[in-house]
């Protein structure tokens, strides 16, 4: 039982270190991504700033922490529509 989860183990490892050499070699999987707001959430839909990306990226590290950074960028939109409705809300107070 040991012996078998071991050599999985292994396996698993040789299989995400092949891999990351078919990567280098530029022969990486591709994801087709698609992020946006939900268009019945009204309440984010008409911002301005970045709502949404759709884009194609090799599923690399490189990849992933791009389509980490597009998440980042709708929250950053979505934080500063807050930060200015606050502010107005200040003023009309």
């Amino acid at each position: 039982m040991i012996r078998r989860i071991v050599r999985e183990l292994g396996e698993w490892r040789r299989a995400r270190r092949d891999y990351r050499v078919l990567c280098d070699e530029g022969r990486a999987a591709h994801l087709e991504v698609s992020i946006r707001i939900h268009s019945e959430d009204y309440e984010w839909t008409g911002l301005d700033g970045i709502t949404g990306v759709r884009t194609t990226v090799p599923l690399t590290r490189a990849g992933k922490r791009y389509v980490r950074g597009i998440v980042r960028d709708i929250e950053k939109t979505c934080v500063r529509a807050v930060l200015i409705a606050n502010r107005k809300a200040k003023e009309g107070a």
